[in-house]
């Protein structure tokens, strides 16, 4: 289903600075993300870089940068308008704008000329981009609503300018000296990412989501501004009304995302939101979709509901099976894409990599947990209130706080018991339940010097609750993870990996008309008599196998003690040692005690502690000490 639309690419620039052997080195350190061609524009103190990934308008047409009639206003974009036909037929009846290709991103160009910065308001479709006004010599910098692209910046003491798609082109500025972010540090190891503007690190900064940048060159003033937010607003319509709007948004959502001159498919978890997205693909496409699902041949993987899936609607379906032995080719490679440590992210990654040698386009279900209240923990979360009326303020602090910081008991009962203690305080209640949480008590002997620097997670969180809300913490909670662990962890991986094997990811159920829709529905629309993603249910019901239908939230996760008796526990032997640690936030003897016992399921989340103090130290060690501008740079020696 073709259009005439950019791809998606990596961007880089500069405003303040004349060198294009730095736009040269800033475009080639995100090659992977745009191999078919690369494009260049210079004015006095002003660079653009753009790599392009080609996938609809292959001709030269739609190479980047691209300007206005006048040459005045140069664009580099990353990303897909899907409501680009509609803006140009709306640009060519004020008759004061003239194309000269069918690109998506010249009608960025001239929405710009014709309504300044509000153009991003009149866009549907997901997008990172830059454009330098010469006459007001201006930089405008603006980020879909979600946070599905990318965009990064720096502000440099010699007064130079940067931004880009990946933190590692910044980083080839020799003036841009790399440090670490201790806040960002501390953040990743309590919940496994840092949520916000910080990056891992000092001085570079992510643009949010929802938000413009402006960048002034004749006063070095950056403008900020928010032109979207999430906004709850519960109506009161039958139950049917829900599930109807629901389909006939989600089913155009699908539709938008399948415009592409080059193939496409799609990654299939088995689980009820892709396999949703693959249902709804196949009653628009008349061919059989491509579908990719990755496994581990555990117990837990999810192959056999992919397979099912797969075949009632008849995909073309691919498996892949990762092995331990993959971590050691793949990690530091993983962590590179990353630009700051991580982990559950190779199975993505080489799963893209076989999509790769057939499609370049790929959807998938992601949002689907976070928009109708999909994960366990949100069971916990509308009870939350509750809890506190249930159990006593005396019980709660004389008994199941101290017994909760008893590290002998099971990981879930600790959470458990502190869920209970910390009923009623919000951001504390939230912080407890958050994914892989490090508790207090675990921290002070991990890593106790880096607390005296960092800000405690309840504060990290708390601006993302909305005091007004207060009676509702279920909604605040949806809307925190949205803003925080859906769009800084899971859609940051999410491009990471795809564009690391060149694929353009789409994120259907993250439209913002999709999203903004979920965010009407009253609570049990959601949650229903135990039962996750009650809405999305009734959609999928006449559209998937009862067996999906009825499954519960598995989830997709790498097992912290299958990997870690395998491979990774060798690689933490060897690399979580007493001489590499000296100079890390990490205490040996407290990592040596979980690495000196024989491995059991029972330590499963101490393994994950271990596993991220090895990709800290493979980050440390390739972006700190490293030299990532040196041509000779080698990933593979990082390992």
């Amino acid at each position: 289903m073709a259009g005439c639309v950019i791809p998606m690419c990596g961007i880089n620039g500069v405003v303040g600075l004349e060198d294009k052997s730095l736009i040269r080195r800033m475009n080639k350190a995100v090659e992977h993300r745009g191999p078919d061609d690369e494009g260049y524009y210079t004015d006095k103190n002003v660079m653009l870089g753009h790599r392009r990934l080609s996938i609809i308008d292959l001709s030269a047409k739609g190479r980047q940068p691209i300007h206005n009639e006048y040459n005045d206003i140069q664009i580099i974009f990353n990303g897909e308008i899907y409501n680009y036909k509609a803006l140009r037929d709306a640009l060519r009846k004020t008759n004061r704008h003239r194309f000269t290709t069918n690109t998506d991103t010249e009608a960025i160009v001239h929405a710009y000329e014709e309504w300044g910065e509000g153009c991003v308001t009149k866009l549907i479709g997901m997008f990172s981009f830059a454009i330098w006004d010469s006459k007001n010599k201006t930089l405008f910098l603006a980020r879909d609503r979600l946070g599905i692209k990318p965009l990064h910046y720096a502000m440099t003491s010699d007064g130079v300018f940067l931004f880009a798609s990946e933190i590692k082109s910044i980083l080839q500025y020799e003036n841009v000296r790399p440090r670490l972010n201790p806040q960002a540090l501390y953040n990743f190891l309590n919940i496994n990412y840092t949520p916000g503007e910080q990056t891992f690190f000092k001085g570079i900064k992510r643009l949010q989501p929802g938000h413009t940048l402006t960048y002034d060159s004749k006063t070095k003033e950056v403008t900020i501004k928010k032109y979207w937010d999430i906004t709850v607003n519960i109506t009161d319509q039958p139950d049917e009304y829900y599930i109807q709007r629901l389909s006939e948004l989600l089913s155009t959502a699908v539709e938008r995302r399948l415009m592409s001159d080059v193939p496409f498919g799609a990654y299939l978890s088995g689980g009820i939101d892709s396999s949703t997205i693959v249902g709804m693909m196949s009653r628009l496409v008349g061919e059989p979709i491509k579908t990719y699902t990755v496994g581990f041949n555990e117990p837990w993987d999810e192959l056999e509901e992919s397979k099912r899936i797969s075949e009632h609607f008849g995909t073309d379906h691919h498996e892949l099976v990762v092995e331990s032995k993959d971590m050691e080719k793949e990690y530091a490679k993983a962590i590179w894409h990353m630009d700051m440590p991580q982990r559950n992210i190779i199975p993505t990654i080489m799963v893209s990599r076989l999509a790769k040698q057939k499609v370049t386009v790929m959807q998938n279900g992601l949002g689907g947990d976070e928009l109708f209240a999909g994960y366990r923990r949100h069971q916990w979360l509308i009870n939350g209130p509750r809890a506190a009326k249930w159990v006593p303020q005396l019980l709660r602090t004389g008994l199941l706080q101290p017994l909760s910081t008893v590290q002998t008991l099971p990981y879930d009962v600790r959470r458990g018991l502190k869920y209970l203690a910390t009923a009623g305080q919000y951001e504390k209640n939230y912080v407890v339940l958050a994914p892989q949480v490090i508790f207090p008590e675990d921290q002070e002997q991990l890593f106790p010097g880096l607390l005296r620097k960092a800000v405690p997670m309840e504060e990290v969180v708390k601006p993302y609750f909305d005091p007004s809300m207060q009676h509702d913490f279920f909604n605040q909670a949806l809307l925190m993870e949205i803003k925080t662990y859906l769009r800084d962890d899971l859609l940051d991986r999410f491009d990471r990996v795809s564009m690391a094997a060149s694929i353009e990811g789409r994120v259907p159920f993250l439209d913002h008309q999709v999203v903004e829709f979920a965010f009407t529905m009253p609570n049990h629309m959601k949650l229903r008599n135990g039962q996750s993603k009650y809405v999305l249910r009734q959609v999928a019901k006449d559209l998937l196998p009862k067996e999906v239908f009825q499954k519960k939230k598995q989830g997709f996760n790498m097992n912290n003690y299958c990997w870690y008796k395998g491979y990774l526990g060798e690689l933490a032997r060897q690399m979580l040692t007493r001489r590499n640690l000296q100079d890390s936030p990490f205490q040996y003897e407290y990592l040596k005690k979980i690495m000196d016992k024989k491995p059991s399921p029972r330590y499963f989340w101490q393994y994950a502690q271990v596993w991220n103090a090895v990709a800290v130290e493979i980050w440390r060690k390739m972006y700190l000490e490293g030299d990532v501008r040196n041509p000779k740079f080698n990933i593979d020696h990082y390992m």
